[in-house]
């Protein structure tokens, strides 16, 4: 049997103690708190292993939720409130509540009423973030060399928008230039860090070059807001960034498909986007020396060399693509003989000839003629 003790506040005087009306532990209970609890901590721990706490309504409609309070008056809840969706709510003055988080009790599917904010950024502002950048621009010229792997530019990208503030750059744009040389770039997706090089950034097949774009600030580059992806694992963006595309390494191609919508493929030397960003290899050669003999033939000065392919010492062109290529010379011997001379022209493929009647060509002149092919 339950008595009063002294100096008990509220304690109850009769009864089963296996079934009490109500228990008031250093406050008073009433009829609706019938357990009440006055105590700076409350220890419910297991006697067994597991320990489960369960709060129980009589029908769907009502309301099972923990209720958090500052100075009595509702600040936060959490529960099953008028349904059997999971809500989290929150209130500044304990009369009005906002959803924040609705956990659909049948799907499982998280709804925010309320917009999101990652890291002090508005969903707002994440918006207007992706509604007012367009496609990148620039820079002035570029390069990917096919030996490194490395990818680098000069002058600028720029990402621009239609205005400016807490939302974008002061400036109204951002400025991505050519990271400073000995910069580590963090990879992601399987791919590894790297330090950048005086050749560029390294950008393996099927790697992708982004840049976090910073919320804000001005416009200036930020060296270390480079990021390479591979398709080698699973990668998702992190939530609280803005990740703009620069470029791709495609592993099929070998060309270089760009965020600005161009396509580029390994060069030696800078290409001017203000001539062609897609570049295809053409060269025009001339000027050779006096020879007998077999020889290869070593054109020593160049019209025309895009991409930089041919080699003026070796006289050797290297094709950086696989596909259909077209060559034409023009040759004619040094001097004229009674008896004719002639010479035979040949391409070679990695010092093999290909197949006859493709690239073998004889030329016998007239008497007292030049012969030219």
């Amino acid at each position: 049997m339950w008595v009063a003790l002294e100096g008990a506040s509220g304690g109850a005087t009769g009864g089963s103690s296996e079934e009490l009306p109500k228990l008031g532990i250093n406050t008073l209970a009433d009829d609706t708190n019938r357990l009440s609890v006055r105590s700076d901590a409350i220890l419910l721990t297991t006697d067994s292993g597991d320990i489960r706490t369960v709060v129980n309504k009589g029908a769907s409609s009502d309301t099972a939720s923990l209720l958090f309070q500052t100075n009595f008056e509702g600040r936060a809840e959490v529960g099953l409130t008028g349904g059997d969706n999971l809500h989290f709510k929150v209130s500044k003055d304990g009369a009005i509540f906002h959803d924040s988080i609705i956990l659909d009790g049948a799907t499982g599917k998280a709804d925010f009423p309320m917009g999101v904010s990652y890291s002090g950024v508005s969903s707002d502002t994440r918006a207007a973030l992706h509604a007012q950048m367009p496609a990148l621009t620039g820079p002035t010229s570029i390069k990917f060399g096919a030996s490194t792997n490395r990818l680098s530019w000069e002058g600028r990208f720029v990402t621009t928008s239609t205005g400016n503030g807490a939302h974008f750059g002061l400036d109204g744009r951002f400025d991505l230039e050519q990271p400073s040389q000995g910069t580590l770039v963090e990879g992601y997706g399987g791919a590894g860090d790297d330090t950048i090089t005086a050749e560029g950034i390294l950008l393996e097949a099927w790697e992708a070059l982004y840049y976090v774009l910073p919320v804000g600030g001005n416009s200036a580059s930020i060296s270390q807001n480079f990021r390479r992806v591979s398709s080698q694992q699973a990668f998702r963006f992190p939530p609280s960034e803005n990740w703009v595309f620069i470029a791709l390494h495609n592993g099929d191609t070998g060309e270089i498909r760009l965020g600005n919508g161009e396509i580029i493929y390994p060069t030696a030397k800078p290409v001017s986007r203000l001539q062609n960003a897609r570049v295809f290899p053409a060269f025009h050669i001339f000027d050779i020396d006096a020879f007998n003999g077999n020889a290869t033939l070593v054109f020593k000065r160049k019209g025309v060399d895009i991409g930089d392919n041919y080699n003026t010492q070796t006289g050797l062109f290297k094709a950086p693509l696989s596909g259909v290529y077209e060559f034409s010379c023009f040759l004619l011997t040094n001097n004229q003989d009674p008896k004719g001379r002639f010479f035979i022209q040949q391409f070679l493929r990695n010092g093999a000839a290909l197949k006859p009647g493709r690239t073998g060509f004889l030329q016998l002149p007239s008497d007292n003629q030049h012969a030219s092919l």
